[in-house]
This record gives C-alpha cells, structure tokens and sequence, in this order.
C-alpha cells in the first residue's frame, strides 16, 4: 500500500484505533476523535487534522466497518487490487 509507506507516526496510532473500534460497529469519527484523546499525547488539533488526513487519503472512511489496512489483508481483496493496478496502470 503505497499510500501508507509515508504516513506520520500519529496517523499509525490512529490507525490502529480506527481498525480496534470497527471490530465492533462501522466507524464513527467522533468516537474514533474521543478515544484519539484519550489514548493518546497529541495535541487535540493534530488529532483533529491527521483524521482529516486519513479521510481524504481514504484511508478511512466514516461509517464504514473495515478500514483501508482491514481490506487488504484479505487475500482475494488484495489479489484484486494488484489486478487493478497492473492492468490499468
């Protein structure tokens, strides 16, 4: 996941908070927002500005139960994207 590879030390722990909570429902970023400040030492507009982030890289999505790390790890999803890449790319 190229998209990935450059992504700040915050963005991971966010990450990994964003993939812990859609274990149970589809993400809320308010909740994700929540859990980001109290886990973690980050300043509330850094949090607040890496979400963001996230969001329009795409990387996670509001609303949704599996974030972008979740859908490549399944092997078929992931075999598809390579497919994609290749062919269009």
């Amino acid at each position: 996941m190229d998209d990935l590879k450059d992504i700040s030390q915050v963005a991971l722990e966010i990450l990994k908070i964003a993939e812990e909570l859609t274990k149970k429902k589809p993400l809320n970023i308010d909740s994700l927002y929540r859990e980001a400040k109290k886990r973690l030492d980050y300043s509330e507009g850094e949090i607040n500005y890496t979400i963001y982030d996230l969001i329009l890289r795409k990387i996670i999505m509001p609303d949704k139960k599996i974030v972008k790390t979740q859908v490549l790890a399944n092997e078929k999803r992931d075999a598809i994207y390579k497919y994609i890449v290749n062919t269009i790319f």
